[in-house]
C-alpha cells in the first residue's frame, strides 16, 4: 500500500523535502507514500541532488509548480530512477489526454516543442529512495532553458495532481500483486 496526500496549503520547494521521513515528519504518513502540493520551487545549492546540476552551478527554480514527493523504503537507487522514469509516463499518458497535445520524453523530463515542463530527482538514503518530480504551472522564466506550464495548457493542476497520484498508486499496487503470483524460474 502506497499512502496518499494532496496537500493544499503552498509549499515551496526547496529540496529540502527529499529528505527521508519527510511525509512521516511532516503529514504523519509512515511507510511508502506520494505527496503532491503546489508552490513555488527555489532549489537551495547546497539541497541540489544531482552533480551535474551542482557542478554547473545551476538555477532551479519556477514562480509555481505542481510537485509530487515519492519515498520508497528500503528500494536502491537504480530501481528508484526506473520508479521516476514510469512516474514520468504516467505524468505524460495523463497529461496528453487533459491537454490533448502530443509531449516528448527524454528520460525523466518532459517537453512540449521542446520548452521544459519538468523538473525530477531521484535519491537515496540508508532508508529510503525518494523522487521529487516538479510540474510547472507557470512558465519560468530566469532559468537557463526555454519552459511552459499547465496554465498554458489550460489543465487545472488540482485535478491533475489528485488524478497522477491515483494512476501512480494503482500501478504500484498492481505491480506488487503481479510479483507475488508468479514462481520461480527453474
Amino acid at each position: 500500500m502506497i499512502h496518499k496526500l494532496f496537500v493544499k496549503k503552498q509549499i515551496c520547494y526547496d529540496g529540502s523535502q527529499i529528505e527521508s521521513h519527510w511525509g512521516y515528519k511532516n503529514f504523519g504518513l509512515e511507510g511508502d507514500s506520494i505527496i503532491s502540493f503546489m508552490g513555488k520551487c527555489d532549489i537551495k545549492f547546497n539541497n541540489i541532488k544531482d552533480l551535474e546540476d551542482k557542478m554547473k552551478g545551476a538555477k532551479i527554480s519556477s514562480p509555481l509548480m505542481l510537485h509530487f514527493i515519492i519515498e520508497h523504503f528500503y528500494m536502491d537507487v537504480p530501481t528508484a530512477v526506473f520508479v521516476q522514469r514510469l512516474f514520468a509516463c504516467i505524468v505524460k499518458d495523463e497529461l496528453e489526454s487533459l491537454a490533448k497535445r502530443r509531449l516528448q520524453r527524454n528520460g525523466d523530463d518532459l517537453y512540449l516543442s521542446g520548452r521544459k515542463l519538468t523538473i525530477s530527482v531521484a535519491s537515496g538514503s540508508l532508508f529510503s529512495s525518494k523522487i521529487h518530480f516538479g510540474i510547472n504551472i507557470e512558465e519560468a522564466k530566469d532559468v537557463d532553458v526555454s519552459t511552459m506550464g499547465l496554465n498554458q495548457l489550460k489543465v487545472d493542476p488540482v485535478k491533475f495532481g489528485r488524478i497522477v497520484m491515483d494512476k501512480y498508486a494503482e500501478e504500484f499496487r498492481s505491480s506488487k500483486a503481479a510479483s507475488v503470483k508468479v514462481t520461480k524460474l527453474d
